[in-house]
């Protein structure tokens, strides 16, 4: 989650109206971390038995993930350096494809990940 949310801030950061973003964001992790946040974005069929799971084949050695924010608002997914998905400008609203990205990660950036793992230590009440 804490990739998910910063992605998303750099996101929201480069689309800003004044271009003050950035140009090229660059972030690097172990496979173990690729692929959980590849599974989180959704883009990628692990199956539902673990049994027959076929997630250790799907992230290799060198494996990455490329969100790219394009002029015209749409933002694209690569995996391994084939498109996974698509978000495109919602032509009623204004933010490009954010919108779409938004809504599609609502439900996990708004997990609140410290009461989460409180409420599975048992070290206190969420807050």
């Amino acid at each position: 989650l804490p990739i998910l949310r910063r992605v998303t801030q750099r996101l929201h950061e480069a689309a800003a109206p004044d271009e003050s973003g950035p140009l090229v964001d660059l972030l690097f992790a172990h496979d173990s971390t690729i692929f959980p946040f590849v599974a989180l974005l959704d883009v990628l069929d692990l199956g539902t038995d673990p049994q027959s799971s076929r997630a250790g084949h799907l992230c290799p050695f060198s494996s990455r993930a490329t969100i790219a924010l394009r002029r015209s608002g749409t933002i694209a997914i690569t995996y391994n350096g084939v498109k996974v998905r698509e978000f495109l400008p919602d032509s009623d609203a204004d933010g490009g494809g954010l919108v779409a990205w938004d809504r599609a990660y609502a439900e996990a950036l708004d997990v609140d990940l410290a009461a989460k793992c409180r409420a599975t230590t048992g070290t206190g009440a969420a807050a």
